[in-house]
């Protein structure tokens, strides 16, 4: 029925309504809305797909974030991947990262599935100017990862940078717990400001 609605806005608002349902029918119905032409029923349905986490969604999405000319629909399915967690996106995701194009919203969505098979590609994003603007969510990505496989790339974020991407370098290596980020943290690198932000998580370290 809601596919076969005529008025652009009821269809809308039915599709961001189903997003609060996870069940197959409700999954279906979503994915038939992808179809919709219009630009916000379209993302509508893709934060709706998101929301419910099937991941019976993530090829559709994959397809829409590297396909649809439209930028704000590629920047709605690059965000729904990451709430759809599955690690079949990783690649999609890193490859956004990569060419910093919805960077920030790729880097978010990887930290989200927390797979540590994207650590390298988020590392690498510290050296590459096509990501220099989204260096602070690519920091946070690898603090909710978790994987003290980036110790190394946060450490030398903190030597270079803006003020928020190094702060967040710093924040990610303090909460990560790793000693060998404990030099970064405390020889003169970081403003006075930035190490008494990061001390409460490096005092939480076992001595």
């Amino acid at each position: 029925a809601l596919a076969r609605e005529s008025v652009p806005s009821v269809r809308e608002g039915g599709t961001e309504a189903l997003g609060h349902f996870d069940s197959p029918e409700v999954v279906s119905a979503l994915m038939l809305a992808l179809e919709d032409g219009a630009r916000q029923g379209r993302i509508n349905a893709i934060e709706a797909l998101g929301c419910t986490g099937s991941t019976n969604a993530t090829m559709p999405i994959i397809l829409a974030a590297k396909t649809d000319p439209r930028s704000s629909i590629r920047s709605a399915a690059v965000g729904a991947l990451g709430m759809l967690c599955d690690p079949r996106a990783v690649p999609t995701l890193e490859g956004f990262v990569r060419i910093g194009v919805h960077a920030g919203e790729a880097a978010w969505s990887l930290g989200h599935i927390g797979d540590p098979s994207a650590v390298p590609a988020l590392a690498r994003a510290f050296d590459d100017k096509a990501a220099k603007d989204d260096r602070f969510e690519v920091a946070f990505a690898l603090e909710e990862i978790g994987d003290t496989n980036a110790v190394a790339a946060l450490d030398a974020a903190m030597a270079k940078g803006k003020d928020n991407d190094r702060f967040a370098s710093a924040c990610a290596l303090a909460i990560l717990g790793d000693r060998r980020g404990l030099p970064g943290l405390t020889n003169g690198v970081l403003e006075d400001w930035m190490k008494l932000a990061v001390c409460m998580s490096v005092a939480r370290w076992d001595t």
